[in-house]
């Protein structure tokens, strides 16, 4: 440090007291003052994203929820299995490892005909098991809808792992940048000992008495 005011008096310096002590010293370095200004500019840059982060996420909830589009029209019905399903794997523990598996069941549909297809079931399960299926406006079997509140939580899952590894790639570049400046403070003490030694060397000697 170029100060001793720019250090804690424990030993550690912490970016917020280096930025304040940098400001109007006059000892402080061109290193130090670039150090200063380069964190200042990062935390600028990561609270300025926070926002975009934030509407991102609202974007991503909107997309997912399909509140931005007219919702698909889709309803449950109960189809019944007409074959049991694959045998369910469990770990060498004995903890069921779940999964599911194509299967044929029956079901009514929206006209009241019952219809028979291929569907995705949980495995381990027996023929005659009824379970929950989703059907479109065409009748064709669908993945249930995503409800508001999972879209939310994936949205600021993934709004927040952005934020956060924005602000992990900007700690990444102060700690490059440190490097290089913490390199140049080392090299310029040495710079100008090498510097005085050379001119004393250079210095014409007294000459000596007869």
């Amino acid at each position: 440090m170029s100060s001793p005011d720019s250090a804690p008096h424990d030993g550690r310096r912490t970016p917020r007291r280096f930025v304040f002590s940098v400001h109007g010293n006059s000892m402080a370095r061109a290193s130090d003052r670039t150090e200063a200004a380069l964190i200042i500019l990062l935390v600028v840059i990561w609270v300025l994203c926070l926002p975009l982060a934030a509407a991102g996420g609202s974007k991503l909830w909107a997309d997912i929820a399909g509140t931005d589009r007219p919702q698909q029209q889709t309803y449950s019905t109960t189809a019944e299995l007409l074959a049991p399903t694959e045998f369910e794997h469990v770990s060498a523990d004995g903890t069921p490892m779940g999964g599911t598996s194509s299967v044929q069941a029956r079901w009514s549909g929206a006209n009241g005909l019952e219809e028979t297809g291929e569907i995705q079931a949980a495995t381990g399960l027996t023929a005659g098991t009824r379970i929950q299926i989703w059907l479109d406006r065409s009748g064709v079997v669908t993945t249930p809808p995503v409800s508001s509140t999972t879209a939310a939580v994936q949205a600021v899952i993934v709004a927040t792992v952005c934020w956060v590894g924005l602000g992990l790639l900007l700690a990444a570049i102060f700690w490059i940048a440190r490097r290089r400046l913490n390199k140049a403070r080392f090299e310029s003490p040495r710079r100008v000992r090498r510097l005085h030694v050379d001119r004393n060397y250079a210095t014409p000697s007294l000459l000596k008495p007869l």
